[in-house]
């Protein structure tokens, strides 16, 4: 009979990644699963730690709304706002960078684009039309 140190009842990929973090200090993991290991919500998504990309284009794109010109105040502090969220996902993935290579790795992406002015606009933003 072993006692474990740490169990993890999940495995996804937080679950995961907490095992192996776990794992990797010295301690005595177990990991627990309904069904096979990354098989539910992890299946369905992307893993990529993003940069807020589309977050700032949603904020450069919010103030050239035209109800803002009515509300410049406001429309400043949700630009700013948003902004705030862009700068802490950077922080964010270089800490992750940084701190945690073995987990992550760059992949590039690129995006098609087949003329310089498009409608609709790629990933939902007037701004990235042009």
């Amino acid at each position: 009979e072993s006692e474990l140190d740490v169990l993890v009842v999940g495995g996804g990929a937080t679950g995961c990644g907490i095992a192996v973090d776990a794992a990797l200090r010295g301690l005595k993991v177990g990991l627990i699963e309904r069904g096979d290991f990354g098989s539910e919500t992890s299946s369905r998504s992307t893993k990529l730690i993003w940069a807020g990309i589309k977050y700032l284009g949603t904020a450069l794109a919010e103030l050239l709304r035209w109800r803002n010109v009515f509300r410049p105040l406001g429309a400043l502090a949700d630009c700013r706002a948003e902004l705030r969220l862009v700068v802490a996902a950077h922080r964010e993935r270089s800490f992750l960078l940084e701190t945690q290579a073995h987990l992550t790795r760059w992949l590039p992406i690129a995006v098609p684009v087949t003329r310089w002015y498009m409608w609709p606009a790629p990933l939902g933003h007037p701004l990235f039309a042009l």
